[in-house]
């Protein structure tokens, strides 16, 4: 099933990309983690623009909302596991009691991960031609 945003309707684009700023706004506001506000909001994303952003890439034919949508996908990905993730587990209880070299040793292997983790994606994304 297409949805007009599928088709590449600009104008539905910048309604639906507001939509989901009130959406986080209102998320935040109301006191939801980064984690449910990210959630909530890949949901609807998903539904509209999956099919956009794991289409193969034709350098002739694809348009620039294409490749904001994608580039906007990579960057939301990488600061989401390469800033929140490694956040939220130094805030865990049980590493919070440890001694602080320890926590900065978990935090930095959680951070390495998450950057090998996005590098290992981007270039797999790469070799399948999907962007």
């Amino acid at each position: 099933m297409k949805t007009r945003l599928a088709e590449g309707k600009p104008s539905t684009a910048l309604v639906y990309l507001l939509g989901l700023l009130a959406l986080g706004v209102g998320g935040a506001v109301i006191g939801l983690s980064v984690f449910a506000i990210v959630g909530i909001l890949a949901i609807p994303t998903w539904v509209l623009l999956g099919a956009r952003i794991t289409a193969e890439i034709d350098h002739d034919s694809d348009s620039w909302l294409d490749a904001w949508i994608k580039t906007l996908v990579i960057f939301v990905v990488v600061v989401v596991l390469g800033v929140f993730v490694p956040s939220y587990v130094i805030e865990l209880k049980s590493v919070a009691e440890l001694d602080s070299k320890i926590q900065d040793i978990i935090g930095t292997s959680v951070f390495s991960a998450a950057l090998v983790f996005s590098l290992w994606a981007i270039y797999r994304a790469h070799e399948a031609k999907r962007i």
